[in-house]
């Protein structure tokens, strides 16, 4: 019995230290695994995909709410303008009224502008201006009942005038030059416009002049 005893007490301290051999050798195993480099060709470890960031709504440049501060309101306008196109520098007088808001319909990224003049013909226009960061320049356009359309840019205002200049574009004509000068007589309360028209690039015509008054 005492032999049956040994031996099973050698049995289990064999097994036992056999184990924690076998042990001890699958975790040097381990371990000289991790050590040995990857084989060429094997697909490197996946790092996890991070959540996609929520993307901001761009927001519109300060230089437009500053610019509506002057410009926001009704303006009335008087002057001359050539309305006959068989006759450009024939001017007849204009009576026109102008209306500005900051639009918030179009989250404030645009200045909108009404345009309707007295008389017949009478005359409709919209406009719209915004300011461009990247490119510092200020952008408008317009479009009226006439079927005509304009586009111009701007730097912005420079020893108190602000000058426009763009393309104009009506039913049956070839596309115009145009540059239009702001003068500032008194800021955001009364300004001189005088919008000027070119088909030749070289010899500038009077569109239209008009004083305009808040």
């Amino acid at each position: 019995m005492k032999t049956y005893t040994n031996i099973s007490i050698t049995l289990t301290l064999a097994l036992g230290l056999t184990g924690s051999a076998l042990a001890d050798a699958h975790k040097e195993k381990a371990a000289d695994m991790k050590k040995v480099p990857a084989a060429a060709g094997a697909p490197a470890a996946v790092k996890p995909v991070e959540p996609a960031k929520k993307m901001e709504a761009p927001k519109p440049p300060p230089e437009i709410a500053e610019l509506a501060k002057s410009m926001v309101g009704r303006w009335k306008c008087v002057g001359k303008a050539a309305m006959n196109p068989t006759d450009p520098t024939a001017m007849t007088d204009m009576k026109t009224t102008m209306t500005f808001k900051l639009d918030g319909g179009l989250d404030k990224f645009w200045i909108t502008g009404t345009m309707t003049s007295q008389g017949k013909p009478s005359f409709k226009g919209i406009i719209y201006t915004t300011y461009d960061a990247p490119g510092k320049k200020w952008h408008r356009i317009g479009v009226d009942n006439m079927g005509g359309s304009d586009s111009n840019w701007s730097t912005g205002l420079k020893d108190g005038k602000i000058s426009w200049e763009g393309e104009m574009r009506m039913p049956g004509m070839a596309a115009m030059k145009t540059r239009t000068t702001e003068t500032l007589t008194k800021p955001g309360k009364e300004v001189s416009i005088l919008g000027e028209g070119t088909m030749d690039g070289k010899t500038w015509m009077t569109g239209w002049q008009a004083t305009c008054k808040k």
